[in-house]
């Protein structure tokens, strides 16, 4: 049974509460060239694994459900094995996720996880962890707090783009912590709304599966 977005806020809550304990011991800024965001640990390190693996799952998870069958487009990017660019090059064009941004409000600093996607580039934080991930001793020495804070960030807005969290009503979805993160006002209206409306409308369908309508 896939992971639904029950699962997938359960993990982003989890994840938000760990980086917040261990922000307990690190006064952060809003200068990403300050010390406190060049510390890495091996908690740092395991933090990494969590979250990236599960950026990885429900990547994989959203270009393969059942709702981007029709989409040309999409399904030209599903391979036996995935990897970044082909998230980016099947889902970005409908998703813009470069575009979404969002606030710190402790520190007052807004960022985009997914600026590079604009660029048809992909993510420091994620170049970063994906060629090291089986290599621990080398990834503990250029991951930081940094990147974690961008890498939680990332999770957080594909979170919101689980299929699921659209057609379930929104009383019974299960909340998305925003003790860290708020979702700037700026970009996360219009995206979302946009979002939204791709899964749920006539026009997907008349899109995709009526064509001849």
């Amino acid at each position: 049974m896939e992971p639904n977005h029950n699962y997938f806020a359960h993990r982003y809550n989890q994840f938000e509460k760990e980086l917040m304990n261990i922000l307990d011991y690190i006064d952060i800024s809003e200068n990403w060239g300050d010390p406190c965001y060049q510390v890495g640990s091996i908690k740092l390190m395991d933090f990494c694994l969590n979250v990236c693996s599960e950026i990885e799952t429900l990547f994989e998870l959203i270009i393969r459900h059942p709702y981007f069958d029709p989409v040309e487009e999409v399904v030209e990017y599903r391979k036996d094995f995935m990897n970044i660019d082909q998230y980016r090059k099947g889902l970005n064009p409908i998703f813009k996720l470069e575009q979404y941004e969002l606030f710190i409000p402790q520190i007052k600093k807004k960022i985009k996880p997914f600026e590079e996607f604009g660029d048809n580039g992909n993510p420091y934080w994620f170049r970063i962890y994906s060629p090291k991930k089986h290599k621990k001793h080398e990834l503990i020495k250029e991951w930081t707090l940094k990147e974690s804070v961008l890498a939680l960030g990332g999770f957080l807005i594909l979170c919101r783009h689980h299929p699921g969290i659209f057609r379930d009503s929104f009383k019974t979805r299960p909340p998305l912590s925003n003790n860290f993160f708020v979702w700037s006002d700026e970009v996360i209206g219009a995206r979302i709304g946009e979002a939204f409306y791709w899964w749920n409308s006539d026009s997907y369908y008349k899109k995709y599966i009526r064509k001849d309508d």
